[in-house]
């Protein structure tokens, strides 16, 4: 078993890098934006073995990178897809777990733009920066870089891989934020205040329900249809695939 600062320190760390297909920012603003409680059950019991999966669908996940393009849903639906794989889910649920996990944040995305919370790249790198900073800074971070470099990689290239995953978390915890704040001074109920979780849940589902009207929404679902198609090609499978991979661009 795992000590209670390993534990915090590697949940930290995976709260990130896993991409939580089972929810996006369940507890908004007051919780971290990739809160999962699968994934927290999971490394309760062998966290260990879990990051250590981890590490081998990143280093896939950088290769497809590399082939794809940064502009590419297919790594991410493709790491997503595997790690729900790994709680014995069949491909088809995995799948479909993956596609709403993304149109979940493309659609958060998409709101929070409507309300003028952007962030440009720049922004984004100084916010992956103190964030690398924090982890740096753990007690077990050498245990947890052992199963990257095992891979021929490192957690740090591995997160920065995903930029673009990281400028879409900051700008729905913005957005979270925001709505929380709007949430904790309206008029409410007592009970209204004791159920934010189900405020936030709700208020992504009418969310989502006005993104499915929009062109973007369109655009993603063709993207989305791409990744379906190509999975569950690694790198070495993609060879000969480029319009398939064309059609991934979101």
């Amino acid at each position: 078993m795992l000590k209670k600062n390993q534990f915090c320190v590697i949940y930290c760390v995976l709260a990130m890098i896993v991409l939580l297909f089972t929810g996006c920012v369940q507890g908004g603003a007051k919780r971290n934006v990739t809160d999962s409680v699968w994934l927290r059950e999971a490394m309760e019991a062998k966290g260990e073995a879990i990051m250590e999966l981890q590490a081998k669908i990143d280093a896939q996940k950088i290769k497809l990178r590399e082939q794809t393009g940064e502009d590419s849903l297919y790594p991410t639906f493709f790491a997503g897809v595997a790690m729900e794989r790994v709680r014995k889910t069949a491909k088809p649920e995995a799948v479909k777990v993956a596609k709403a996990w993304t149109v979940r944040r493309a659609a958060l995305e998409w709101y929070a733009k409507k309300r003028g919370i952007e962030l440009t790249k720049e922004d984004a790198e100084k916010r992956l920066e103190t964030y690398l900073a924090d982890i740096k800074g753990a007690d077990n971070i050498a245990q947890v870089e052992a199963y990257y470099e095992k891979e021929g990689i490192s957690l740090e290239a591995s997160m920065r891989a995903d930029l673009n995953l990281y400028r879409q978390n900051f700008i729905i915890e913005d957005l979270a934020a925001e709505i929380q704040d709007f949430y904790m001074r309206g008029a409410l109920t007592d009970e209204e205040i004791l159920n934010w979780d189900r405020y936030w849940q709700r208020f992504q589902k009418k969310v989502i329900k006005a993104y499915r009207d929009a062109e973007e929404y369109d655009r993603l679902m063709n993207a989305l249809r791409a990744c379906e198609q190509l999975y569950p090609a690694r790198s070495a499978g993609l060879e000969g695939q480029e319009e398939k991979i064309a059609a991934t661009v979101f």
